[in-house]
């Protein structure tokens, strides 16, 4: 409907077309623009909130890396010969700190962060 008004608008189809794209060129560049700018502001925060986490406790990193490199609780509990039980409060704790609520979302966090790269 825009395309054919534009096009009866400007009376020659070739100039209707080229306008038209440069409309859909600007309205992409902008979009994009504003996309930049979104990204940008999420990584200031991210940033700045990744230097007000509490600090986690040398067993805590050690949890962290072994689910970083994909290991199931069994398999770090029986590695580290602790019950499942305290791994489970570890793990908890390791999420709470890292605001994550799956384990999916700490294994991202921990690889960004340099974890879990000896396994691959």
């Amino acid at each position: 409907m825009a395309a054919a008004r534009t096009l009866r608008r400007f009376g020659d189809p070739q100039r209707g077309r080229a306008f038209a794209y440069r409309l859909i060129a600007l309205a992409c560049t902008a979009f994009a623009a504003a996309n930049v700018a979104n990204w940008l502001l999420l990584i200031r925060h991210v940033a700045s909130a990744s230097t007000d986490r509490p600090q986690s406790s040398p067993r805590e990193r050690e949890v962290l890396e072994l689910i970083a490199r994909g290991q199931s609780n069994g398999q770090i509990s029986s590695e580290l010969g602790i019950s499942p039980h305290t791994l489970r409060n570890h793990v908890a704790r390791i999420f709470a700190k890292l605001g994550v609520t799956r384990r999916a979302q700490a294994i991202v966090q921990a690889r960004q962060a340099g974890y879990g790269r000896g396994a691959w």
